[in-house]
């Protein structure tokens, strides 16, 4: 959000985000949340969902400065369905000025991809207009620079080729539809119900049961097992996350009789999103 607002809005106004994401080495994680310590900056989370944070998630629990309330979130990847190279990405990363500070920011290209899988990464979609418009704003700012040869290359080498280029084209068709305002690859793959279906999603207006991000990369899988799989995870995560999600201790009986409830409860909310985004027409 940040590095976006002034990196490639030129105006912090412009682009409203909620925290500040770090990306660092896993190994400096402890080290980055005792600095941040020292700074005043506290996470107001129980110890298990810290641990719960630091064993599931791709971030460290949001970390809370006690005076001005800015959160700072410290990460070690950017989604939890891929593991990227940190190194590589450190490599390919640019200097920026954020804030007045001297800052490192993602390249071009590894920035796309990542903005490519944030669009619906999980939780729910209010905000996928504003993504999708972050993705185009930004392949204008990269121009001629953007490395679409290299973008390609990590796109199968994380196995997200499926997913990703929708969301270019979806990009495309909303706001260069004649290819000319944006340096575009010679060639975007991309599922065609895949493309109207984010496109439906980006123009919803349902903000009482917002479209689950998840089932994105649900229906972007080409395998029927790995389709399974990925509903199985969010019909019946983990005890922890379950403990999370309830607000119960994660020692409480009351976890496992969630489990029978969770399937009825999504159901109930999302199963009209889930016939029509699983099964073929």
């Amino acid at each position: 959000g940040a590095a976006l607002a002034e990196g490639v809005y030129n105006d912090p106004g412009a682009r409203v985000y909620g925290d500040l994401d770090i990306l660092l080495k896993k190994e400096d994680l402890e080290r980055g949340r005792e600095l941040l310590s020292r700074l005043n900056y506290t996470s107001n989370q129980t110890a298990g969902a810290q641990d719960h944070y630091r064993t599931h998630h791709h971030h460290l629990a949001p970390m809370i400065h006690q005076e001005t309330s800015v959160v700072v979130e410290l990460h070690w990847n950017v989604n939890n369905r891929i593991n990227v190279d940190i190194d590589a990405w450190r490599n390919r990363s640019v200097l920026a000025d954020i804030a007045g500070c001297r800052v490192r920011v993602l390249g071009w290209t590894d920035l796309i991809l990542h903005l490519c899988l944030h669009l619906f990464s999980g939780g729910e979609t209010r905000n996928s207009m504003r993504g999708v418009y972050d993705i185009y704003r930004t392949l204008q700012c990269a121009g001629a620079s953007m490395d679409w040869t290299l973008f390609d290359a990590e796109a199968q080498r994380y196995g997200v080729r499926d997913e990703v280029y929708p969301a270019l084209q979806t990009t495309r068709n909303l706001f260069d539809p004649g290819g000319s305002r944006v340096v575009w690859p010679a060639f975007l793959p991309a599922d065609a119900s895949l493309v109207a279906q984010m496109e439906s999603i980006v123009f919803s207006i349902d903000n009482r049961t917002p479209y689950p991000g998840s089932l994105v990369a649900i229906q972007a899988e080409k395998r029927l097992g790995k389709k399974i799989l990925g509903l199985w995870k969010r019909f019946f995560p983990n005890p922890t996350q379950m403990a999370m999600h309830y607000d119960v201790a994660e020692s409480s009986w009351r976890v496992y009789l969630y489990y029978l409830f969770r399937p009825l409860q999504l159901f109930w909310r999302y199963g009209k999103y889930t016939r029509q985004f699983i099964v073929p027409k």
